[in-house]
């Protein structure tokens, strides 16, 4: 049998160890890189996921102040500012943002203004009041206030409750 040059080279297997190991390498590289940008990415979602609860947590604790705000008043709190909803409807507050009447909304919380904090998240609630009706089975007089609650934290997170109570008027 006569060897020509092709099955010569074919049967050659010098080098055959460097081409193999250098594959690996490659290989081995490409799974490294992108391990740690999966790692990466992990990483952003779960400080993502932090920031969520935390301003979520914190909006949870503000919205009960509400309601403790509300309870210290022996009568029904007077409207201290009126102001228009998108679709037109007119809100009655009886407690803005961070106590001011009229100038803070939920768009733009000036520096200072806040009711609190809770683990550095600074914190704003606002009463606005829905209705207010006869109050059932309480007598002459009573009438059953009906408010929304909302908290709002560190200007990413609102939680929005409603709130009844009933107050005597008019004595």
């Amino acid at each position: 049998m006569k060897k020509t040059i092709f099955t010569d080279i074919i049967k050659n297997e010098d080098g055959f160890l460097l081409i193999m190991s250098l594959m690996i390498l490659t290989i081995l590289t490409i799974i490294g890189v992108s391990t740690s940008n999966t790692t990466r990415f992990e990483l952003t979602i779960a400080a993502n996921d932090r920031v969520y609860n935390r301003s979520f947590y914190t909006a949870e604790s503000a919205w009960p102040l509400g309601g403790l705000w509300l309870n210290a008043k022996a009568g029904a709190p007077s409207i201290e500012d009126t102001s228009q909803t998108f679709d037109g409807t007119e809100v009655a507050i009886v407690r803005n943002y961070g106590g001011d009447p009229g100038s803070t909304t939920n768009d733009t919380f000036p520096p200072g203004t806040e009711d609190g904090t809770l683990n550095g998240i600074p914190y704003w609630y606002r009463l606005t009041e829905e209705d207010n009706v006869r109050a059932v089975d309480f007598g002459e007089g009573y009438r059953d206030f009906k408010y929304k609650n909302e908290s709002n934290a560190d200007k990413i997170t609102e939680i929005t409750t409603m709130m009844w109570k009933v107050f005597k008027v008019g004595y």
